[in-house]
């Protein structure tokens, strides 16, 4: 019996000319080592790491606010055969710039988040645009805790939990409540209690609670 080795499609927006860099990833590919995505046309390239706790890190050069974003998912997420197509943003922009899935459902929703922004310049200046004339929008436009950022940001606390990447005095907390509130989030074990909150008031802020590859939730010290 040949059992097929588990593979799935990675694809990023390049920084450089803006087109889909498309490649596949077998699950051997990442046990060996790291592996590079890279555009062949520009210098730019996205990093795929398998970590040691069998982890899928992506490190993703952004098409949008000039940076490398880095977002980690687990392996069963990464090779979910239930879901066509899993896209992770920008959180500063709230666009799409990581995809990962069926080939045809990523190029897809490229071509749709392609329309959207072009759409989306040529309203903002009043003339025909091209995709790349995004670099000409203020970049600062979108708040960190804008509608599309903070759902990113819920997505990935949501991430978190279910890949039970998050402790608390029960161990791994069964079930959380998110709480949003002015320009933070706050998690908080129904069991426990224990409870964290992220600023979300900043770009770096945002940037950061995005990173994490794990999160702990501390009890509330009473002042006395």
């Amino acid at each position: 019996m040949i059992i097929k080795p588990e593979n799935t499609n990675v694809g990023y927006r390049c920084p450089e000319c803006g087109r889909i860099v498309l490649g596949m990833v077998g699950v051997f590919q990442l046990t060996a080592s790291m592996i590079k995505l890279k555009c062949t046309n520009h210098d730019s390239e996205m990093e795929i790491l398998y970590t040691k706790d069998k982890k899928i890190k992506f490190k993703v050069p952004c098409f949008f606010c000039d940076t490398t974003h880095t977002f980690t998912i687990s392996k069963d997420t990464f090779f979910n055969r239930e879901k066509d197509l899993l896209t992770l943003s920008c959180p500063l922009s709230g666009f799409n710039i990581l995809y990962i899935g069926d080939s045809e459902a990523i190029c897809n929703e490229f071509e749709k988040d392609e329309n959207e922004l072009t759409q989306m310049i040529s309203e903002s200046e009043n003339t025909d645009a091209s995709i790349n004339d995004i670099t000409k929008i203020n970049r600062d436009n979108r708040a960190p805790s804008s509608p599309e950022t903070l759902e990113t940001i819920l997505s990935a606390l949501d991430m978190l939990l279910e890949e039970n990447a998050v402790e608390c005095d029960c161990g791994v907390p069964k079930e959380c409540d998110i709480y949003v509130q002015q320009n933070k989030v706050k998690i908080k074990c129904k069991k426990c209690n224990c409870s964290a909150s992220f600023q979300i008031d900043s770009v770096a802020a945002a940037d950061k609670l995005l990173k994490a590859d794990n999160l702990r939730l501390h009890k509330n010290r009473s002042k006395k």
